[in-house]
C-alpha cells in the first residue's frame, strides 16, 4: 500500500515573537494498492513551534507541512499516523476486486 499525503489548507497566527506560525491544518491521505484507491480527509491542531527550529509558514516546504500534520496526528489522544494508515487499509480491503475481461484461448 502506497500512501500519499496532501496538506489542503493551513491556518496561521503570530505567537509571541514568532510570525506566520502554522497552527491548524486540513489534509487528505490517499492509499493505492493495485487498482484500488481509498482516501480520508481530516483536520488537526499542529504542535506548538520550537523557537530554535521554527520555520515560518511563508517559507515552509510541502514536506515540512506534511511533517507538521503527522506530528500533530501523533500527539497524545489523537488518531496517529498509524490510525490513518489502518483506516486506509480497511477501506482498501473492503473494496470489491476490480473485474477485468480475459479472452480464453479456447473461446476464440
Amino acid at each position: 500500500m502506497k500512501i500519499t499525503w496532501k496538506v489542503t489548507s493551513l491556518q496561521k497566527q503570530d505567537i509571541d515573537n514568532l510570525k506566520d506560525v502554522a497552527v491548524f491544518a486540513s489534509f487528505t491521505a490517499t492509499a493505492t494498492e493495485g487498482d484500488k484507491t481509498a482516501s480520508v480527509s481530516y483536520s488537526v491542531n499542529l504542535l506548538p513551534p520550537d523557537a530554535a527550529t521554527f520555520t515560518a509558514l511563508n517559507t515552509a516546504t510541502e514536506a515540512q507541512a506534511i511533517e507538521w500534520v503527522q506530528a500533530g496526528l501523533n500527539a497524545p489522544g489523537k488518531i496517529g499516523v498509524a490510525g490513518v494508515e489502518e483506516e486506509l487499509a480497511a477501506k482498501l480491503a473492503a473494496q470489491e476486486p476490480v473485474a477485468t475481461a480475459a479472452t480464453l484461448p479456447w473461446a476464440q
